[in-house]
Parts: structure tokens; sequence; C-alpha cells
């Protein structure tokens, strides 16, 4: 039998991992309905104006962009908004392979890295959803394959350009972008064709402070809080630098990435805050830190592409811009950019302690073991990685069918964040955005709307959609009607008459 030459066995290796990245995340796609939060960056379909679109398209206009152009050539569904990031998220773990291979990793490193991309639970979430955490990690691991590239005038210039447009993409790409140049820099050369990249660095950073500081100042919003409700930029000094130190061991409150974002302990063996996963995460990060010198000393630019996004995380939390309440899921799927840096780095000192303890025959061992923890995970937790279902579009379906035949006013009430699915899904054409994540419309009403108002008083039927709070509206008069439906998820439908 012919060997197998080089270039056939990184194919192959790819073929693979792009197998089992289709597999895990294709029962995600084309739900009846996009849930909240995605139905939030979705309502870009209906911005009529450019303050509209940026209320929609927050920190990622790009992406917004890309979206309408979409929408503007096939219209609207669910499956073509997640098309975006699901294609990259199947794509990232082959070019991730491919870096690390040019990096002279060897290919069982390599196609491990690989199987962290393409099964991390953080990154598997990501792939279905319409918003640009799987494009930023995508990104990411561009950037790791650009730092292995042919330093040429021509190349840099390349990679600038792309810089600029990746930014505009979604402004989270900072964190790669000024790793990549960093890695780069040579802070001793100050000779243009000796150190270009110190300058092309220079000017990517320049153009992101002026560029993002004009769009913020330029929102509706006033305030960034107003944007996302999980930063905090009034946290007193003493909370900072305990949200710092929380992202070493816990899921409460956290700036540094954990290893929760690559992790397969299973939710039902101990509480999320006991001290379980406390040692457990200062143990794995600790290890980790120890043996961060050695990175360096296999790779030094590599070495500074892996740390320099988690320092720039922690300098920016302890200056106030990058402290993260609550929210954690959202904020560790707004970080998933920083996921194939860190993967490296658990990887390299899980190999770097087998080398030392003689066990390197076992660290093939453990990638079997890795595989067979996957399949377990996947099986046991399948449902968290379906798409969330919050069906709007059979609640809106529900309401209409229920009122058919009535002449009788009504309107759509909406709670608990339920007004960007309603707005998206009710027809309507004019839509009223914000202030912050609200919305309404001439059929959706939000919670800021109040229904005692002289305008309202000709509504004899309210149908509230909420998750966890139902509205009260006996004080208007109003009284709650039996309303038979099908599961619509975590979404709830009630039907009020006066």
């Amino acid at each position: 039998m012919k060997k197998l030459s080089k270039y056939q066995i990184e194919i192959l290796d790819m073929f693979w991992v792009f197998l089992i990245s289709i597999f895990i995340r294709l029962n995600s796609l084309a739900p009846n309905s996009l849930w909240q939060d995605d139905s939030y960056v979705a309502l870009v379909i209906k911005a009529t104006s450019f303050e509209e679109f940026k209320l929609t398209a927050g920190h990622h206009p790009g992406f917004s962009a890309l979206l309408l152009s979409l929408y503007k050539f096939f219209g609207f569904s669910e499956l073509l908004f997640q098309i975006p990031s699901f294609v990259l998220g199947i794509l990232l773990p082959g070019i991730g392979y491919l870096a690390l291979k040019r990096h002279n990793f060897s290919r069982r490193f390599s196609f491990t890295f690989a199987l962290i991309l393409a099964s991390s639970p953080t990154l598997v979430l990501v792939s279905s959803r319409v918003k640009p955490y799987s494009t930023e990690t995508f990104i990411a691991v561009l950037y790791l394959y650009f730092l292995s590239n042919e330093k040429t005038l021509k190349n840099d210039i390349y990679i600038f350009f792309f810089s600029i447009i990746a930014l505009l993409i979604s402004y989270y790409s900072l964190f790669v972008i000024g790793a990549y140049y960093l890695s780069l820099a040579n802070f001793r050369q100050y000779k243009f064709h000796e150190n270009r990249n110190l300058y092309f660095g220079f000017g990517v950073f320049i153009f992101f402070l002026l560029s993002y500081k004009l769009y913020l100042n330029s929102l509706p919003l006033i305030s960034a809080i107003m944007v996302h409700p999980h930063v905090f930029y009034d946290w007193p000094i003493r909370d900072v630098f305990k949200g710092v130190f929380a992202g070493f061991n816990s899921m409460t409150m956290a700036t540094f990435i954990p290893v929760y974002l690559l992790k397969w302990t299973s939710y039902d063996i101990f509480s999320e805050t006991s001290r379980f996963y406390q040692f457990f995460y200062s143990g794995i990060s600790l290890t980790v830190l120890f043996n961060s010198k050695k990175i360096f000393k296999h790779n030094y630019k590599l070495g500074i592409f892996v740390v320099s996004p988690f320092i720039i995380t922690v300098i920016g939390a302890l200056l106030g811009y990058l402290v993260w309440g609550k929210g954690v899921p959202e904020q560790y799927r707004m970080l998933s950019s920083l996921i194939p840096c860190y993967a490296i780095w658990i990887l390299f000192s899980a190999k770097e302690i087998f080398l030392k303890l003689k066990l390197d025959y076992f660290f093939t061992v453990s990638i079997f073991i890795f595989l067979f923890m996957i399949s377990i995970f996947y099986i046991k937790f399948n449902p968290y990685f379906l798409y969330p279902q919050q069906d709007y579009r059979a609640a809106i379906q529900l309401i209409e069918k229920d009122i058919d035949g009535s002449n009788q006013n009504w309107l759509i009430k909406t709670t608990d964040g339920t007004s960007p699915g309603a707005v998206l899904y009710d027809g309507s054409v004019n839509v009223e955005f914000g202030p912050g994540l609200i919305f309404s419309s001439s059929k959706s009403k939000s919670e800021l709307v109040d229904l005692s108002g002289s305008e309202y008083q000709d509504i004899k039927m309210v149908y509230t959609i909420y998750i966890n709070k139902d509205y009260d509206l006996s004080y208007l008069g109003y009284k709650k009607e039996k309303l038979n439906y099908s599961s619509l998820g975590n979404l709830f439908v009630s039907k009020w008459k006066k």
C-alpha cells in the first residue's frame, strides 16, 4: 500500500475534523423561530435609518451589514441568518489545525487542538447564533495562521487592511488583532523596513480608538452601559480585583477566561459555586500559568500571541472597561475569540507535564480518552446544545388565529425581553427602536408602554408574551381568559379581555 504524503495526511485530518464539526452542530440549524437575543440582532432588517441600524448592530456593525445584505438578496429565514456563524464555526478547526502545523507543532498536537475547537461547548453554542461570536473566533484562528506567514511588505499591507475590516465586522476582534501585532513588534528596531508591523499595528490601534469612539458617541443610547447590561463601569476597585480573581476559579464573575470555556465537567456532579470547581479551575489556571515560559521557548512570537489577549483583558478590567457582571454565560460567548489561545495554552501545558513525568506515550491515550468524554458529554447534555426554543412565530400565529373573525381592537404586550422577537415576527413594517433593547410596533407594545393611556382605551383584547413573569391587567378592567396552545418552548402567551 502506497504511503500517504504529508499533504494527503493533512487533508485527511482536516476532513475528519470537518465531519465532527458538522455532526455536532447540525441539529441546531433552522429553528421555527429565533430566540430573543438573536431576534434583537435580526431586527436590522426593519431598520430604516443608520441610527436604527446601530441600535441592533451594537459592537458588530460589519456583521449586521452582512445580515442586512443577505436579507436584501434572499429575504428573511432563520437558517439564512444562522449560515455565517455555522459555516465559519465548522471551518475554524481546520484553519486552526493548519496554523499549528505551520508553527511546527506535531500532527498529534495540531489534531487535538482542532478537535477542541470543533467540540468546545461554547463554540458549538455560538455556531448557531445570529451573533458575531463564531466569526470573531474564526478571525482569531486566521491571525494564528497569519502569524506563520512570510513577512513581506505585500503580506503586511494585506493584513493591515484585513485588520481594519475585521474591526468593522466586530470591534471585539481587537483582542486577537492587538495580540498579532504585539507578537510581531520588535521594540528595539525603529527603522520602518525593519519593524514596519509596529507602525501598522499602531495605525490599526488609532483607527480602533477613533472609529469606535465616534461610533459609540453617535449611538442614540448615550452610554455603552445601555448597549449591554452585563457591563459594569461603576464597580469599586475592590470589586474589580475580585472580578479578576474570580476569573481564575469560578463561574460567578470573570474577566480572565477560566477553563470552563472548554469544560467537560458534569453540571450534575457539584454546584457551580462548590469548592470543587474553585480548586479545579484554580489548579488548571495555575498550571497553565506556570508552563507559560515553555511556550515562549518553543515559539516566542506564538507565546506573545497566546498570552497577550488575556493580559489585554485583565488590564481592560482594571481600567474599568472590561469588567463583567453576573451574566457570565453571555460574557464567555462575547469573548469566545480567546478560546483558541487558551486551548493552545492548556494543550501545551498538558504536553509539558506528560514529558516531565516521562508519560509521553499517554498523551496519545489521553486524546482517545478526550474523544470518549466528548461523546459522553454530548449524549448526556444534547438538549443543552439544541437551539433555544422560544417560538415567537408560533406565538404570533396563535394570537392571529385566536383573534381571526373578531372585529375587536387588540394588541400584544411584551415583557421579560420578549419585545425583539414579537416585533420581528408580528408582520409590522414600522418599528419603534429603543430605548435600549426594547422595541415596539403597531401590533406589539414593549414593557415601557403604559396601557392606561387614553390612546389605548378602545383596546378590548390584550395578548401578553412572556418568559417568567406575566402582567396582571385586572387593574385596567381586563379579565384573564383561558388560551390553549401547544408548547412554545420557554415562551408563554396569555389572553386578557375587557
